[in-house]
């Protein structure tokens, strides 16, 4: 299982309460998330630079075998990663996540110079040393509230964020160990025919469940040709939700059950 940008393992903590229990559920922080390393200051950090990171976790655990679930950037790492390895994947559960991120060759080179531009600045931030420090009600007010889509996580959904983000200072009050360069990562630089072609050229060799958050305006909006196109791909089937992007987390019952159903089920919805 794999998490968003700027989460970590710990934001599917109220979803895997709802899972079946006759799994076994690995949830792993991404390098720069959570209680894992930071990547190295001197590279910028890629969302598909994180496919290696799967595919060497895939390898640790020596399984013939996985069942992939993502959300967020989660999600595109399964998007790619279930068709470069079809015969290491049983069934791919994306969660309001998958290549739907698109930047038109028009506004190609003005996004990557602002990201880079981003990053270099968090860069040199965090060269200076550990940041600034806060007190637990004040960063748990930060996590739940800087959301995308100006989402508000609530207290049960962020207890589990901080337990794995959070770093005692010894006088009461915490660092964020989250990198900060992850909130300026570049995405895939793919246009939206490009998204849609990857979908009709390259099929799924195993069953695919896609669940879509209904207030995600963004993804219904800007990529809604690649979400349409989705929806008639052979092998995936498409559920919408009430909630916004964090709707896993938020709301974990609405997902859940969606989830236990394709897990249960021994062919596509």
């Amino acid at each position: 299982m794999f998490h968003g940008i700027g989460d970590n393992a710990g934001s599917f903590d109220n979803l895997l309460a709802l899972l079946p229990k006759n799994f076994y559920y690995i949830c792993t922080d991404f390098p720069s998330h959570g209680k894992s390393s930071h990547l190295p200051l001197t590279i910028p950090i890629n969302a598909n630079g994180y496919i290696l990171i799967v595919k060497m976790i895939m390898d640790y655990f020596n399984k013939d075998k996985y069942i992939f679930i993502g959300h967020s950037l989660g999600g595109l790492c399964g998007f790619w990663i279930c068709k470069i390895y079809p015969e290491r994947f049983e069934k791919f559960i994306a969660i309001d996540g998958s290549h739907f991120f698109t930047v038109e060759a028009k506004d190609c080179i003005k996004y990557l110079k602002l990201m880079l531009s981003k990053q270099e600045k968090m860069r040199q931030y965090l060269l200076q040393g550990k940041g600034l420090e806060y007190t637990y009600d004040e960063i748990a007010e930060i996590v739940s509230t800087r959301r995308y889509g100006d989402e508000v996580l609530t207290r049960k959904a962020t207890e589990p964020l901080l337990k794995r983000c959070l770093e005692p200072t010894g006088n009461g009050r915490y660092y964020f160990t989250t990198d900060l360069r992850v909130f300026f990562m570049i995405g895939p630089l793919q246009d939206i025919s490009y998204a849609r072609d990857l979908l009709r050229m390259t099929s799924f060799s195993c069953p695919v469940l896609m669940v879509l958050a209904k207030q995600n305006q963004r993804l219904l909006r800007d990529f809604k040709p690649t979400v349409k196109e989705v929806m008639k791909t052979e092998n995936i089937t498409t559920v919408f939700v009430d909630g916004k992007h964090d709707v896993h987390n938020n709301r974990p019952e609405l997902v859940a059950r969606h989830i236990i159903h394709f897990l249960q089920n021994k062919s596509k919805i």
